[in-house]
């Protein structure tokens, strides 16, 4: 049976992205005032979703669910983090479940047995907003013109990380290329 855009997008994100993302780098990214790391890493998230899923995806539209990139905003303390968020697209956008990016590295809520994982995921996200990179016709959930300003800096801006994205490619090929000629 062939996957679906799903199972995909799932299969590339943990074959292509997720085992090359520094984590630590990556917490330290949400506490500066660029968020560039932060930035990168959702673009490139971003940019697979878009090759699997396409540019947008409906509710009620044939795609029961999706997960998608996106950005999650503490309701205590404005800590964001970047996330993978269950839509359910049979139910006009239902978010029901979320993957953090963090130090840990992917955290799936509600799924962490580690006690010092729990405590540090309770005193810096709590309850949250959150918000994705892909439109989703639809989603009675999520408006845009609402979400938290941290949500809308990062959501407006992290397409402007491709270049930057790009050149590191090309920095770490031309390193490797290097290597090789020693």
């Amino acid at each position: 049976m062939p996957m679906d855009q799903y199972e995909r997008y799932i299969d590339y994100i943990n074959k292509n992205i997720l085992p090359y993302i520094d984590y630590n780098r990556l917490q330290e990214s949400y506490g500066t005032e660029d968020k560039s790391y932060a930035k990168m890493t959702l673009y490139t998230l971003h940019e697979a979703a878009r090759q699997i899923y396409g540019p947008a995806l409906f509710c009620h539209g044939g795609l029961d669910f999706a997960l998608v990139p996106g950005v999650i905003s503490s309701r205590e303390n404005g800590n964001v983090c970047l996330a993978l968020l269950g839509i359910d697209l049979m139910s006009s956008g239902e978010h029901c479940s979320t993957d953090f990016l963090t130090q840990y590295g992917v955290v799936s809520q509600g799924h962490v047995e580690d006690k010092g994982i729990q405590t540090f995921m309770k005193e810096k996200y709590g309850a949250y907003h959150y918000g994705y990179t892909l439109d989703i016709a639809g989603d009675i959930h999520v408006r845009p013109g609402d979400l938290p300003q941290e949500i809308k800096e990062i959501l407006s801006t992290f397409e402007a990380h491709a270049a930057e994205l790009t050149d590191r490619i090309l920095q770490d090929e031309n390193e490797a290329d290097e290597d090789l000629e020693l």
